[in-house]
Parts: C-alpha cells; structure tokens; sequence
C-alpha cells in the first residue's frame, strides 16, 4: 500500500500540509485516512478488491454445469490471488455441501484453474484422479437426490483471496491521485486563509504583498486538482478495461 510518508514525498513533494495562519501540521495518521480512503473509492467504484482480504461465499448448483461439463465458478469479488507454481500460497478450497451432519466433499486444489482478473474459477479433473471422485461425489449425490434437481441453492462453499499482491505502481498511481483531490482542497483553503487572493504588508514605509491563485472558487492548489482529475478520466477508464469491472462512474 502507499504509505502517508510516500505520498507526502511523491504527489505532496514541495507542498507543506499545514495551516498557514497557525502553523499547525497535518498529522500522518490523517493522512494515512485519506491514502485509505482512495483506496477503498476505486474499490467501491469498480467492485474490485485491491487489499487482500479472505473471502467466504456459497455458490448455487446448476445440473447443466455440475453434470455436463466442468465445473466453472465466478467469485463475488475480483481480481483473485492465485499462485499456480504455488497453490498453498493464496488457497483456494471449495466443497460440496451435502447437508448438516455430512462431510462437504472437497475438489482437489489439482484440479483447480484460475482466470484471476475475471474471478473465474475452472475445475479440470486431471487425468488418473476422477474416478475415486466422481465415485464419492456422485453416490452421495444420488443418495440426496440432487441430480433430480436442475438448481440447488447455495449448494458450493468457496474460500478464497481476493485482492492484489503486490498492488500495481498504476494503482498507487490512481490512489496518490485521488487522495491529493481530498487533501489539495483542504490544504489549499488553508495554506494562506481561506479565499484569500493577495496579502499586503506595511511597515515604517515599507510595503509587501504577495498574490496568490486563491478566490471565492478557487484554492492554492485547484490547478493540480483540476489536472489529476483529466488525467484520472483516462485512467479509470483503463482500470475498467483491465479488470473487466461493470461499473464506470465520473470522479
């Protein structure tokens, strides 16, 4: 994740996050909030999960999947952490679920294929190993009377992680970005007084004044506001087409 200490040095670089008339600073832990706070906006926007999280969820048994072609599953959040020279690294379990009292019966993580940034879940039996399955799946099965039903509601349970790892330089891109959006407005307002557009100094016939990009509608940072916000049209945009995400949102 991008830190407070990090974003301060790349998209804050030059600017001191403080009250101007006070002196007071801004402290990291707030920050930090608003760094949290662009992350979860893109997750949010696009129903994408970028800080890995453990997720838990049931799927529904259709006949036509189950009996006629191999198992396919897409998980509620997406992209999915999956490592296929390792698969114990970011584990992927799904059971059947027989019902109370009976052993869910657990597909091989062998057989398990993964299309990570469509969150598709590909069960292929690999060869040698289907019979003793497809032996135990089938008789409990036909013992419930499941294969008389076309759809079983809630009948998989799927344990896997979703998320990013290691999160993508783009994505810390877009979320230094939008958190510079929170803060450019706050620390603009504040940096010389809110709307404030010239200071003029006098003193034993000296004079100083200083103007500054501030008005009624604008800030001392609203033109790098304005220009992340061009540049994050773009962006997202593209974040959409990667990850096939449905949603697409103006910021």
């Amino acid at each position: 994740m991008l830190t407070a200490e990090e974003f301060l040095k790349s998209f804050l670089f030059g600017i001191t996050p403080e009250n101007g008339d006070t002196g007071e600073q801004m402290e990291m832990s707030v920050i930090q909030q608003f760094v949290n706070l662009s992350y979860e906006y893109i997750e949010q926007l696009y129903d994408i999960t970028i800080i890995p999280k453990k997720m838990h969820e049931h799927q529904d048994f259709y006949l036509d999947q189950a009996g006629r072609s191999y198992w396919m599953f897409h998980t509620n959040q997406v992209p999915v952490l999956y490592d296929e020279q390792n698969p114990d690294r970011f584990p992927i379990t799904i059971k059947a679920f027989f019902g109370a009292g009976i052993t869910p019966t657990v597909f091989p993580k062998e057989w398990i294929r993964v299309n990570d940034k469509q969150g598709s879940i590909h069960v292929y039996p690999t060869v040698g190993s289907m019979g003793s399955f497809l032996h135990q799946f089938t008789a409990i099965n036909f013992a419930l009377g499941t294969f008389r039903s076309e759809f079983v509601p809630q009948y998989y349970e799927i344990d896997y992680i979703a998320g990013m790892c290691p999160i993508p330089a783009f994505i810390n891109s877009l979320v230094g970005k939008i958190a510079y959006i929170y803060l450019g407005n706050i620390l603009g307002d504040v940096s010389y007084g809110a709307g404030v557009a010239s200071y003029s100094l006098g003193l034993d016939g000296l004079s100083q004044s200083l103007s500054t990009t501030q008005s009624a509608e604008n800030n001392a940072y609203s033109a790098r506001v304005k220009m992340y916000k061009e540049e994050l049209k773009t962006e997202l945009a593209l974040l959409k087409s990667k990850y096939g995400c449905v949603n697409l949102t103006g910021i």
